[in-house]
């Protein structure tokens, strides 16, 4: 008869890749993904063994903080809305439908440093919404600050006051 082996999580790593990991992570700012790949490990797990050892390195270790944006790097943005598809709601279907994309879809409207750093993601609509409609429902944009968009974001220049 077999050894019982008891529910849980099993992990590949020992304490030593955990924590090279999880610095690993907080020095280069990678994604968990990305991580898991590097040691052999699915996203979730990543995230898990994060959850767990974090509190007990910030006892021993001073961990870095992710520093806010400077009013430099929010000098220059970048907005536009994506849709994101998603199954067939059972109910008000219409509200979901892209005809653009024939298919339903959520709208999430994003804004990004010119270094990539992403500076804001605003609630998903799931609704048929111009980015600039998007742009209105969302927090404001910082005075002085030039921002970039598609053609749903026509009247950006108005608000801005450029």
């Amino acid at each position: 008869m077999g050894h019982y082996k008891r529910p849980g999580r099993f992990y590949k790593l020992d304490l030593t890749e955990k924590i090279m990991m999880l610095l690993l992570y907080y020095r280069h700012y990678i994604t968990q993904e990305f991580v898991g790949m590097l040691f052999g490990i699915d996203k979730a797990n990543v995230c898990r063994i994060i959850q767990k050892l974090e509190p007990l390195l910030k006892e021993v270790l001073e961990l870095p903080k992710r520093e806010g944006l400077s009013p430099e790097e929010l000098h220059d943005m970048i907005i536009d809305a994506t849709k994101n598809p998603i199954g067939r709601p059972k109910r008000n279907q219409e509200l979901y439908y892209s005809g653009k994309k024939k298919r339903h879809t959520l709208k999430t409207e994003i804004r990004v440093t010119k270094k990539g750093r992403i500076v804001h993601i605003s609630d998903t609509v799931p609704r048929m919404v111009y980015g600039f409609k998007l742009l209105e429902d969302c927090e404001e944009i910082p005075q002085g600050t030039r921002a970039w968009g598609d053609s749903g974001y026509d009247g950006l220049k108005n608000i801005l006051k450029l």
